[in-house]
């Protein structure tokens, strides 16, 4: 069986933290069919500078200042069945890959072919005392908002999917009813992918 290719689509509003992000998935293992969508929903030029002289299949696309979290450029990105990829995976302009991130994305699909996958994440947290924390997410197996997001998700690239709501948190109505189209259970894995 071949390995999953992976079309990541990153959203940008221009952050300077695009930069590490690029860097973290130009240091991610790529086959032959892999793919970075980026979407800029800046209006400004930062993004576009950037893809100049990426060692990775890329295309930039340029959205009409959708706004909505990077939601609404995600919602663009699938009407228009711009992805290519087996799969479909999507990280917003301050998210970092881990390392081995697409490895560990293609082992799961190829372990359960044509489910939704769902990854945990390593986020910073304010502790006691306002004392940074490192803290995973999922907390638990539940589908809910603040227990997961955006980037610990990637899906089949088969149409079956809903759509990214517009507030912060229209992730997790997009994630819930993707999963819910492809049987409603995904799988749970523990790899941390994304930070």
């Amino acid at each position: 069986m071949s390995q999953p290719t992976i079309s990541l689509v990153l959203t940008t509003i221009g952050r300077p933290s695009l930069r590490q992000s690029l860097q973290s998935v130009c240091q991610q293992e790529l086959i032959d069919g892999d793919e970075l969508l980026l979407v800029d929903d800046s209006g400004e030029s930062l993004a576009k500078e950037l893809v100049v002289g990426l060692s990775l299949p890329c295309r930039y696309i340029s959205t009409p200042l959708l706004g909505s979290w990077g939601h609404a450029a995600r919602n663009y990105v699938l009407d228009n069945r711009l992805p290519k990829g087996d799969l479909i995976y999507s990280l917003d302009d301050d998210d970092t890959l881990e390392p081995n991130a697409f490895t560990s994305i293609r082992q799961a699909a190829q372990h359960s072919p044509g489910r939704p996958l769902l990854f945990q994440m390593r986020c910073a947290l304010s502790g006691p005392n306002g004392i940074p924390v490192t803290a995973l997410r999922w907390d638990r197996r539940e589908v809910m908002r603040c227990n997961v997001g955006t980037g610990m998700f990637c899906f089949p690239n088969d149409g079956n999917w809903g759509r990214f709501g517009t507030d912060h948190q229209g992730d997790c109505d997009f994630i819930r009813e993707t999963i819910l189209r492809h049987g409603g259970e995904p799988v749970w894995c523990e790899q941390v992918i994304y930070n």
